[in-house]
């Protein structure tokens, strides 16, 4: 019970005070974990000017914790880097070049320029890194992951170029080394590689290669170059708004027939579960060429490209699925081709949706060209198949051919005219073919 006094002076009521409650509990204190400040080192080839003189001995300086910012001042610096801490490495203005130095380390059956392993994540913006002479510009492997943006990776070759399979701007994971490796590539400038400006293996990689513009050394007879090549093995791909010329095979074993010749491609895929959208391939052999074993049920997505003036085909499709959507494909020999080669297990299957296929085959070339062609390479077991609806093929030497005894269902097509194919004004068409007459969105 509570208890009120009255004081005579002024009347206030005033409670009695109460004795503080002890508290019952026992506050639990705990150690703050052991944290480091991320730092950021400067590297620059006068002494005193920044923390460093070489690249590699800052690398070796930051935390293994993984966060620390290494900026490069523009300089020239003659030295391999290997990277297994996550960090930034990051050119501090234009100029800051990593040169391949005369002789070259060997690790993981590559000379690489730049290596990147042991699981770390590393950032890698605004440098350039330049040949001659390694087998790779950047290598990822071990399970890392490189954020490439904003470099330029510049003669990564023999010197002088030669016909040895080697010489790769970028290389992530390796089939051959059982290596895996993740990388995000956006807004490089690859040039004046040997065999490939980037390349993916391994088991279980990941890449997404996006905005770049990537260039071969032009038309040449010492080796077939590829842009860029999604290798079997590689999990994921996402390849988009690439720019992408300059591989063309000279040799005695090149030549205009898919079926038989050695060609260069702009991008080369082996696997179905890529995205290829958005991207301009022009001025090499052939545009993009993707094969895969079928395992899924849509297969590889082939959207928004723009395939001008390959000298040989805009898109060949081996075995496997793939969806041909939304492509302006011009001025090629072959606009589609759909091919059956020997030694696949699987029909090469091509479903091709509003693409605009225009003016391919009128080169004069001896291996007959057009819009599309579906192909069976002498001993193939296989065969090719394609439906083609809602696309514009107009002004090709023929408008569709297939070579095989399976009929293509080729409706609600527009061939240049309201008649259809074969038509005043309209695009021909050539074997068994199921077609209406003109449809037309355009």
């Amino acid at each position: 019970m509570s208890h009120t006094w009255w004081f005579p002076l002024g009347k206030r009521k005033v409670q009695p005070s109460r004795r503080a409650r002890i508290p019952t509990f026992i506050p639990r204190l705990e150690a703050l974990e052991d944290r480091s400040l991320l730092t950021t080192f400067v590297v620059d080839p006068v002494p005193g000017v920044g923390n460093f003189t070489t690249i590699q001995a800052a690398v070796n300086a930051a935390n293994p914790a993984g966060g620390d910012t290494i900026l490069i001042n523009p300089a020239t610096y003659t030295e391999q880097v290997t990277i297994s801490k996550s960090l930034t490495l990051q050119g501090n203005g234009a100029g800051a070049i990593i040169q391949a130095p005369a002789v070259l380390t060997s690790d993981l059956g590559q000379t690489a320029l730049v290596e990147i392993g042991g699981s770390a994540t590393v950032n890698l913006t605004a440098l350039t890194l330049e040949g001659p002479g390694p087998s790779a510009g950047i290598y990822v492997v071990g399970g890392a992951t490189a954020n490439v943006t904003g470099t330029t990776i510049d003669k990564m070759r023999n010197n002088p170029l030669d016909g040895v399979q080697t010489g790769r701007g970028i290389l992530v994971g390796s089939t051959s080394q059982s290596q895996v490796g993740h990388a995000t590539i956006t807004g490089c400038t690859i040039t004046e590689y040997q065999k490939g400006g980037i390349v993916t293996g391994g088991n279980g990689t990941t890449v997404t290669i996006s905005g770049n513009t990537i260039t071969g050394v032009g038309p040449t007879p010492l080796i077939a170059q590829n842009g860029i090549q999604i290798s079997p093995g590689t999990t994921t791909a996402v390849v988009s708004n690439n720019t992408v010329s300059g591989n063309q095979f000279t040799g005695m074993t090149s030549g205009p027939d898919p079926t038989t010749d050695v060609q260069s491609a702009g991008i080369l895929n082996f696997i179905d579960s890529s995205s290829i959208t958005g991207n301009t391939v022009f001025g090499n052999d052939l545009g993009i060429f993707s094969t895969n074993s079928g395992t899924t049920s849509t297969g590889s997505t082939i959207s928004g490209n723009i395939m001008q003036s390959n000298r040989f085909e805009g898109i060949v499709l081996g075995e496997g699925t793939a969806t041909v959507s939304n492509n302006t494909i011009t001025g090629n020999n072959i606009g589609v081709a759909v091919l059956a080669s020997s030694g696949e297990t699987t029909n090469a299957v091509g479903t091709l949706v509003s693409n605009n296929i225009t003016n391919n085959g009128n080169g004069g070339l001896a291996f007959p060209g057009g819009g599309i062609r579906l192909l069976v390479q002498a001993g193939a077991t296989t065969t090719a198949q394609a439906t083609a609806h809602f696309n514009r093929i107009v002004g090709n030497s023929v408008g569709l051919d297939n070579t095989t005894t399976a009929p293509v269902d080729a409706t609600n097509n527009f061939w240049g005219s309201n008649a259809g194919p074969g038509g005043p004004g309209s695009d021909t068409v050539s074997g068994p073919v199921t077609s209406t007459p003109g449809w037309c969105s355009w």
